[in-house]
C-alpha cells in the first residue's frame, strides 16, 4: 500500500469514527442513555446551548441531560442530524458543523410530531484513546 492509500484510508476511517460520534450522540439521548450520552464528551467538554444553558465536564453535562429528559417526560425525542460538514481534520482533532432538526412526539401517539427547533451544531472534537469525543459542541438556531 503506498502512503498516499494509506493516508487516504487513515481519512476515510476517521471520518467513519466522526459520523458514528455523531449518530452515538443523537440515539444516545433519545434512548434515555445518559451514560453513553456523556462518554461522548472528553472530561471536561462542554455543550453550549441558547436558551437551555451550559454544561461543562461530566458531572455538568449528566445533570443537563437530566434536566432535560425530565423536562420531556412523556415525549419521544429525536435529533435528525444532516449535512454533515467536516471542516478541517487532523489525526488528533477536528472541526465538524451539521444541521439539527429536533421533534417530539406524544408517547401516546395521538398527536402528529412537533418540531421542537431547527439549528446547526459547530464541534470542536479531538481523537481519545477510545476514539472521536466531543471537545465543545454548540447550537446556534
Amino acid at each position: 500500500m503506498t502512503e498516499q492509500a494509506f493516508t487516504e484510508q487513515a481519512a476515510q476511517y476517521d471520518r467513519e469514527g466522526i459520523y458514528t460520534l455523531l449518530a452515538r450522540y443523537a440515539h444516545s439521548f433519545d434512548a434515555g442513555d445518559i451514560d453513553t450520552w456523556v462518554s461522548l464528551f472528553t472530561d471536561d467538554g462542554a455543550l453550549i446551548t441558547p436558551n437551555v444553558g451550559d454544561a461543562k465536564g461530566h458531572s455538568e453535562l449528566r445533570d443537563w441531560a437530566e434536566q432535560r429528559m425530565a423536562q420531556q417526560a412523556g415525549y419521544q425525542m429525536r435529533h435528525h442530524i444532516s449535512n454533515v460538514l467536516i471542516a478541517e481534520i487532523t489525526a488528533q482533532q477536528a472541526s465538524v458543523s451539521c444541521y439539527l432538526t429536533l421533534t417530539r412526539q406524544a408517547l401516546d401517539m395521538q398527536s402528529a410530531v412537533e418540531l421542537i427547533a431547527a439549528a446547526v451544531y459547530h464541534d470542536r472534537l479531538v481523537y481519545t484513546a477510545d476514539g472521536w469525543k466531543f471537545r465543545q459542541r454548540s447550537i446556534t438556531l
